[in-house]
């Protein structure tokens, strides 16, 4: 039987357990589309969309159902390491107060709050932007011999180039 001959036969074999994240869904999506709302650009995430994905990764007759519904922390998951660390934009993306703990790879809810962070880090569009801050520290950067340019210059040293080439 193929992977998608066995994917319809478990909808087909559908029950009450394929709706049992159902809240779990509905309050985690509304979280992040009240987090997110006022961001230019941010279409709100629908939960029956996330509902699907569940559906898709894992179903009721799976064994990770009860556990990690959305797979998330799964060996060879890059997308749990990447969201705890608040690397790829996550520290944005995720809500404050919404802590993923430990506990996203043997709790459901957590698992989906996960799941539903790691696809908005993958759907989100990010630019470099060029904030004056306050802070009028002075540093010095030693210029590499290979770097043309104070766009090369500000990558390394992570920062966004100067406005103006005059110091």
């Amino acid at each position: 039987m193929s992977g998608f001959q066995k994917w319809k036969d478990g909808v087909d074999r559908a029950d009450s357990r394929w709706d049992s994240h159902d809240a779990t869904i509905k309050d985690v999506v509304t979280r992040y589309n009240m987090h997110l709302t006022r961001t230019p650009g941010y279409w709100s995430l629908d939960w029956r969309m996330v509902k699907a994905m569940v559906w898709t990764e894992t179903g009721p007759h799976n064994s990770d159902w009860n556990a990690r519904p959305m797979r998330m922390g799964v060996p060879g998951d890059a997308g749990l390491p990447a969201l705890r660390s608040g690397r790829e934009g996550s520290d944005l993306i995720v809500p404050p107060g919404m802590i993923i703990g430990s506990r996203a790879t043997i709790d459901p809810r957590e698992n989906i709050r996960a799941g539903v962070g790691y696809l908005l880090m993958r759907m989100a569009n990010f630019d470099m932007v060029t904030v004056m801050s306050s802070d009028k520290s002075v540093f010095d950067v030693t210029v590499g011999s290979t770097e043309k340019s104070w766009e090369a210059v500000a990558k390394r040293c992570g920062t966004t180039a100067p406005r103006t080439t005059s110091c």
